[in-house]
Protein backbone atom coordinates (compact mmCIF):
# COMPACT_ATOMS: atom_id res chain seq x y z
CA UNK A 1 0.00 0.00 0.00
CA UNK A 2 1.48 3.50 -0.73
CA UNK A 3 0.68 6.26 1.74
CA UNK A 4 -1.74 4.40 3.71
CA UNK A 5 -2.21 5.87 7.19
CA UNK A 6 -2.09 3.35 9.71
CA UNK A 7 -4.74 4.96 11.43
CA UNK A 8 -6.55 4.06 8.36
CA UNK A 9 -5.66 0.58 7.97
CA UNK A 10 -6.30 -0.21 11.54
CA UNK A 11 -9.94 1.48 11.82
CA UNK A 12 -10.87 -0.70 8.39
CA UNK A 13 -9.30 -3.88 10.65
CA UNK A 14 -11.19 -3.33 13.95
CA UNK A 15 -14.76 -2.87 12.38
CA UNK A 16 -13.82 -5.74 10.21
CA UNK A 17 -12.91 -8.27 13.08
CA UNK A 18 -16.35 -7.15 14.22
CA UNK A 19 -18.44 -8.15 11.14
CA UNK A 20 -18.77 -11.71 11.42
CA UNK A 21 -20.63 -11.71 7.23
CA UNK A 22 -16.30 -10.48 6.61
CA UNK A 23 -14.59 -13.72 5.20
CA UNK A 24 -11.93 -11.80 3.58
CA UNK A 25 -11.03 -8.05 2.55
CA UNK A 26 -8.25 -6.63 0.55
CA UNK A 27 -7.18 -2.84 0.98
CA UNK A 28 -4.84 -1.59 -1.97
CA UNK A 29 -4.03 1.78 -2.94
CA UNK A 30 -5.22 3.06 -6.54
CA UNK A 31 -5.17 5.97 -8.64
CA UNK A 32 -8.59 6.75 -10.61
CA UNK A 33 -7.65 9.92 -13.42
CA UNK A 34 -5.48 11.92 -10.92
CA UNK A 35 -7.31 11.23 -7.92
CA UNK A 36 -5.25 8.88 -5.16
CA UNK A 37 -7.38 6.35 -3.26
CA UNK A 38 -7.94 3.12 -1.19
CA UNK A 39 -9.82 -0.16 -2.68
CA UNK A 40 -11.10 -2.16 -0.36
CA UNK A 41 -12.39 -5.67 -1.71
CA UNK A 42 -14.75 -7.71 0.44
CA UNK A 43 -15.57 -11.17 0.40
CA UNK A 44 -18.98 -11.14 2.86
CA UNK A 45 -21.96 -13.13 3.12
CA UNK A 46 -25.03 -10.87 4.59
CA UNK A 47 -26.68 -7.22 3.68
CA UNK A 48 -24.42 -5.58 1.61
CA UNK A 49 -25.74 -2.35 2.13
CA UNK A 50 -24.83 -2.52 5.71
CA UNK A 51 -21.62 -4.33 5.37
CA UNK A 52 -20.38 -1.72 3.11
CA UNK A 53 -21.83 1.20 5.16
CA UNK A 54 -20.35 0.03 8.37
CA UNK A 55 -16.41 -0.14 6.75
CA UNK A 56 -16.84 3.53 5.07
CA UNK A 57 -18.44 4.53 8.38
CA UNK A 58 -15.25 3.41 9.81
CA UNK A 59 -12.84 4.64 7.28
CA UNK A 60 -14.34 7.85 7.13
CA UNK A 61 -12.60 9.67 10.07
CA UNK A 62 -9.04 9.05 8.93
CA UNK A 63 -9.32 9.17 5.02
CA UNK A 64 -6.86 11.51 4.03
CA UNK A 65 -7.44 15.04 2.13
CA UNK A 66 -8.14 14.47 -1.62
CA UNK A 67 -8.48 10.86 -1.38
CA UNK A 68 -11.17 8.66 -2.21
CA UNK A 69 -12.37 4.94 -0.95
CA UNK A 70 -13.74 2.34 -3.06
CA UNK A 71 -15.74 -0.75 -1.61
CA UNK A 72 -16.45 -3.35 -3.78
CA UNK A 73 -17.78 -6.87 -3.77
CA UNK A 74 -14.36 -9.21 -3.77
CA UNK A 75 -16.15 -11.67 -7.10
CA UNK A 76 -14.10 -14.25 -9.10
CA UNK A 77 -12.57 -11.84 -11.41
CA UNK A 78 -11.45 -9.46 -9.24
CA UNK A 79 -10.47 -11.95 -6.19
CA UNK A 80 -8.60 -13.78 -8.93
CA UNK A 81 -6.38 -10.66 -9.58
CA UNK A 82 -6.43 -9.42 -6.18
CA UNK A 83 -4.66 -13.25 -5.32
CA UNK A 84 -2.22 -12.72 -8.08
CA UNK A 85 -0.61 -9.34 -6.80
CA UNK A 86 -1.35 -9.35 -2.81
CA UNK A 87 -2.36 -11.20 0.00
CA UNK A 88 -5.99 -10.36 1.83
CA UNK A 89 -6.01 -7.85 4.58
CA UNK A 90 -8.43 -9.67 6.41
CA UNK A 91 -8.99 -13.53 6.46
CA UNK A 92 -11.54 -14.79 8.95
Amino acid sequence: LKDCPKELSDAIKEHIQGEIGIKTAYLQSLVKGEEPGFLVALEYEGDMDKIFKGVLEAARPHIPSGYSIDIVPCETDLKEFLKDKTKPFFER
